[in-house]
């Protein structure tokens, strides 16, 4: 696929159907994101995969701890007190843009976050514990690099807070290292036809961000 196709197909998908994704389908898309450029090619990145009885297992522990309301407690620190302004500004255009594109649909966006996307995929993105803040620049070339793979796949995918704000679940089903820091995690799967997937989320307008000094 054309580089530009693919950049047009990866958006974030809100919701996925129950069609499974191959193993040999998700070997070649992590494959292709180990192209994902590193500071001194450290390559700190390690990816664990759920699916199936594992998937299930997450899924029903976080849904009923969500559905509870019981507060998030990622492993990086979460919020937005400190972002600038202009970072919050945007955040809320699309908080709000969302709500109003969805309308009397907008309470199921809870739900669907609840269960994960209905995804038949998770993908958790980790880094050595202690790691120099590099290495999560690092990281987010690698998952930036994963779902534009997968987009070449014909994937789509969803990076969210979500997937890793319990970080005990995460790690009592998938047995991760404690010497590993779980920073990120992108749901997979295929698109369901539905109105959370179709807002069309925009951009800041390149010349606020760019600055080109001859």
């Amino acid at each position: 696929m054309e580089f530009a196709k693919v950049l047009q197909r990866r958006r974030a998908i809100r919701r996925f159907n129950a069609d499974p994704i191959s193993v040999n389908t998700l070997h070649s898309i992590v494959a292709a994101a180990q192209q994902a450029p590193s500071w001194g090619d450290s390559q700190p990145w390690r990816v664990t995969i759920a699916t199936g009885d594992t998937l299930a297992r997450i899924k029903a522990a976080h849904r009923q701890r969500a559905q509870a309301g019981v507060k998030g407690h990622a492993e990086l620190t979460a919020g937005t007190p400190t972002w600038p302004a202009a970072s919050r500004e945007n955040t809320h255009t699309w908080l709000t843009g969302i709500q109003a594109f969805l309308g009397d649909q907008a309470p199921q966006l809870d739900a669907i976050q609840a269960n994960l996307f209905d995804a038949p995929v998770l993908v958790y993105l980790t880094i050595p514990q202690g790691s120099p803040a590099w290495s999560v620049y690092d990281l987010g070339a690698f998952g930036q690099t994963l779902m534009l793979a997968a987009a070449d796949y014909g994937v789509a995918s969803m990076p969210a807070y979500e997937i890793i704000k319990y970080p005990d679940i995460v790690r009592q089903f998938t047995e991760l290292p404690a010497d590993q820091l779980l920073v990120m995690g992108i749901a997979l799967g295929h698109r369901q036809a539905d109105c959370l997937n179709d807002y069309p989320a925009g951009r800041t307008d390149t010349h606020q961000i760019l600055t080109i000094k001859d």
